[in-house]
């Protein structure tokens, strides 16, 4: 999952943490965790916007909250690139 953190008027750039690496089976519930990711400026609250730059494409439940989820997609081998 690739994190990119953006602010403006910050003194420290917020931290993002997108959660562990998960493995997961077709048709598996997924869920993301940004819940570890902090700002140390103080007064500044986090806003969540998760975005899905390559694969198979999926449908996230809320792509603007902490934990969103979606399903993992089924898996070909002809989709592999050898």
């Amino acid at each position: 999952m690739y994190v990119n953190v953006k602010g403006t008027g910050n003194l420290y750039a917020p931290h993002a943490d997108a959660g562990p690496d998960q493995t997961a089976h077709d048709g598996d519930t997924i869920t993301l965790d940004g819940s570890n990711s902090s700002d140390l400026d103080v007064g500044q609250t986090l806003n969540y916007l998760w975005e899905q730059l390559s694969g198979t494409a999926v449908m996230l439940s809320d792509a603007a909250v902490v934990k969103p989820t979606f399903t993992a997609p089924a898996w070909s081998p002809r989709s592999v690139g050898l």
